[in-house]
């Protein structure tokens, strides 16, 4: 999930892009830009609610400093659902700062977690006399560093993400899993006709079962760009 009063912009970028954003991106990615800090001080509140016990919450304080800025934002929703067993919960917390180190060099961190709850209704070809008890909870975070830097004909960029979470289903299912990743880019213009760019990035993602003994799981992938 991602708040929308948390996005500055949402942009497109179409074409394959699996080595740097992983092998589901064949035809292009939304890239989600955060809402950034402009003011010394800053303060929103929002709430609303509707019908089947739907209610809203969200907020965010940020604020700026010299070379420093900051923002934590939260977000709180549930409804009871529109049919019967549908009622749902979600709550996210971000946090996220930038650090100006010197001139054209920018240190930004992003992290966020969220916690969900879920009820399945029954399909609308099941027996209406079955009472469904299917249900889902997920628990999920993630943690992002970019080191970014340019000059007058040059661009570099490294960055270290992480992603985490648990899973729990009504039907006994558990798992908990983490991806890994590290990217590098840089780019050159020389004499400023033409621009040089390349890039590399590595990724590892495992899985695993605590119920289960030996159910593990893993996979990494790495690639690069020029």
């Amino acid at each position: 999930t991602f708040p929308l009063h948390d996005v500055e912009r949402v942009e497109v970028v179409k074409g394959a892009s699996s080595i740097l954003y992983g092998s589901g991106a064949m035809g292009g990615v939304m890239n989600i830009i955060p809402r950034g800090v402009r003011e010394r001080f800053e303060l929103d509140l929002r709430g609303s609610a509707g019908t089947w016990d739907t209610y809203i919450t969200s907020g965010r304080l940020a604020g700026r400093e010299g070379a420093f800025s900051g923002a934590v934002s939260a977000d709180y929703r549930e409804s009871a659902g529109h049919v019967e067993h549908s009622s749902y919960r979600g709550s996210d917390v971000t946090v996220s700062g930038d650090a100006a180190i010197r001139e054209g060099l920018v240190l930004r961190a992003y992290g966020k977690y969220f916690d969900g709850y879920k009820e399945e209704p029954l399909r609308a070809t099941d027996d209406p006399s079955l009472v469904s008890d299917t249900w889902n909870e997920y628990r999920r975070g993630s943690v992002d560093f970019h080191l970014e830097g340019e000059g007058e004909s040059h661009r570099y960029g490294a960055r270290y993400f992480r992603s985490f979470g648990e899973h729990t289903f009504s039907d006994g299912w558990y798992s908990k899993d983490a991806t890994d990743g590290v990217t590098v880019d840089a780019s050159v213009k020389p004499a400023g006709q033409f621009e040089i760019s390349g890039g590399a990035d590595w990724r590892l993602g495992r899985g695993r079962l605590p119920d289960t003994p030996g159910e593990e799981w893993g996979k990494w992938e790495a690639g690069f760009y020029a």
